[in-house]
Order: C-alpha cells, then structure tokens, then sequence
C-alpha cells in the first residue's frame, strides 16, 4: 500500500468517526507527484480499502484504474489553482449543509479553533455536483485553508495536509452546530472583539516559534 493510499485510508476513517459525513458522501484526496489519490465513485469513506484509492494525472486527470470520485475534476483543478495544496476534502456534514441552505452569517471568531483552522469562508453557488461548472467556480474561488460553502450541496477544503482538511471541516461543523443551536435556544452568542483574530494568529506564531509571548494587561 502506498503512502498516499494509507493515508487516505487513514483520514478517512477519522472523518467518519468525527460526524463530518452524511452517508457515502464525501471524498478525500492527496497530491502525489504528478497526480493525485482520490477516493473512487461511491465509496465510504469510513471503511476505505485500497482499491478504493484511485491514482489520477493531475494533467488530464485521466485515472490508471477504476472509477474516481464524480468530483475529481473539481479536486485537480484546486491542486492547478493553488500550488502550496496538498490534500482536498469535500462532504456534506449536517449542519454545516443547512447553512449552506441559507444566507446565514458564520463569524469565525466565535471560537479559538475557528480562528487557527480556517482562513475564512467563501460561498460558492450552485452548480450540479460532478459539473464542470462546480468544479471551475470552486477553483477560481476558494484559498488554501478557506472552507467553501457550496450552495445547498456541502464543504470543501484545500490545505497542506488531509490531517488539516479534515480538521478543518471539522472544527467548521462544530461552529455550524453552535449557531444553529445557539440562534434556536435563542442564547446571544458573542463574537470576540475588532483585532482578536489577528492578535490570536500572531500569537499562536510566536508559540510555534519558541518566542517570548507578551500577554495583555
């Protein structure tokens, strides 16, 4: 099994147990050289075997065995896009899909994690899934380590690494969660104020980078 197989296998497996899929919705890939591992048609993604990992050229996207996901072409075409991404996930998480019914607004800074995991929310429109037309409006749309709303459809993340994709959409369905429940229990939520993103980000740096952190009185 190759690395890039495991490791779909892998994130897989833990997308599922973390609630970020509906049925066998979703699919998961890894850039590989000159191609990419993609999850094949119809498979779940909680119980992945390695033929369900399906090696596409990230030219034409042309697949060596199989049947790959109906969204590969929106997968290649993000790895085309943005060069630093290494990894791509799409699912339709629950309440993450029913804001993605509305025109609701999701503030990132809400929480910690939401402000270190996702680099913003972009909403994409509708377009059939599988359509090219999806897959050119995600790509001309979506940055590395933003999470895509797709109208009335799902998530989908690039980043560098599936362990930061799937987290991401992850941490994204706990904030989707919070406000939907929140907003119905009618509980004010209370975002944090003007500057604590930034302030936040540069100092999750500085702890990154063994430098002297400098609380606020």
């Amino acid at each position: 099994m190759s690395p890039s197989t495991r490791e779909v296998i892998r994130w897989g497996q833990y997308a599922s147990a973390a609630g970020c899929l509906t049925g066998k919705s979703g699919n998961l890939s890894v850039r590989d050289g000159a191609f990419m591992a993609i999850t094949a048609s119809g498979s779940f993604l909680g119980n992945l075997r390695p033929e369900d990992v399906i090696r596409c050229s990230l030219l034409d996207g042309r697949a060596e065995t199989g049947k790959p996901s109906m969204e590969s072409e929106m997968h290649r075409l993000l790895y085309e896009a943005l060069p630093e991404a290494d990894s791509v996930f799409h699912s339709s998480p629950f309440y993450s899909t029913l804001l993605a019914c509305t025109g609701a607004q999701l503030p990132l800074d809400l929480l910690p994690e939401t402000m270190a995991y996702i680099q913003g929310v972009v909403r994409i429109p509708y377009f059939h899934p599988g359509s090219p037309a999806l897959a050119q409006a995600t790509a001309s749309r979506l940055g590395l380590g933003e999470v895509g709303l797709l109208k009335n459809h799902g998530v989908i993340m690039a980043a560098r690494s599936l362990e930061e994709a799937v987290v991401g959409v992850e941490t994204f369905e706990i904030l989707c969660r919070m406000l939907v429940v929140g907003r119905a229990a009618g509980l004010p939520l209370q975002q944090l104020p003007n500057g604590t993103r930034a302030d936040f980000l540069d100092h999750l740096a500085r702890l990154r980078s063994g430098s002297p952190v400098c609380t606020k009185a």
